[in-house]
């Protein structure tokens, strides 16, 4: 009796908890709704991105501004980025139209292709990267027309 009622209890707390959820999903939703129509009826509606990358975080907000800074705020060193696939933010490359570093950011040894494919970037502050470790930047504008 006790092993079922214990199942019966586990699955009541998840309906539970999807309910809660949903509830709070809706109130989010229904603060920001008027924004959210507008960027939808201009066609702006994109979500932030954010990630980390070695002891860093990185994150692209709406408006194309991609900023990498250290984890704990003060310094920190990139992932190695030798292809696509180890490119964090590559699946939203396109959107990028700005890059900032804030902090002390080091790159790592490999930082090719770092953001190649960025058709949309136009600017860059470099000046908190440090690239003394880097031994590889081949590609690392590669296609970046709008540089």
């Amino acid at each position: 009796m006790e092993r079922k009622l214990n199942k019966k209890m586990i699955r009541n707390i998840g309906v539970v908890g999807a309910i809660i959820a949903f509830i709070v999903l809706i109130l989010l939703l229904s603060l920001n709704k008027n924004n959210i129509i507008e960027k939808i009826s201009r066609g702006t509606l994109k979500a932030a991105t954010s990630g980390t990358s070695g002891t860093c975080t990185w994150t692209l907000d709406d408006a194309g501004n991609l900023t990498i800074s250290p984890t704990n705020g003060v310094e920190g060193t990139l992932a190695n980025m030798t292809s696509t696939s180890t490119v964090p933010w590559y699946n939203s490359r396109e959107q990028i139209k700005t890059v900032k570093f804030t902090g002390k950011v080091y790159g790592n040894s490999g930082c090719s292709l770092m953001f190649g494919d960025c058709h949309s970037l136009e600017n860059l502050d470099v000046s908190n990267f440090d690239t003394s470790n880097v031994t590889n930047m081949s590609y690392m504008f590669s296609n970046c027309s709008a540089l």
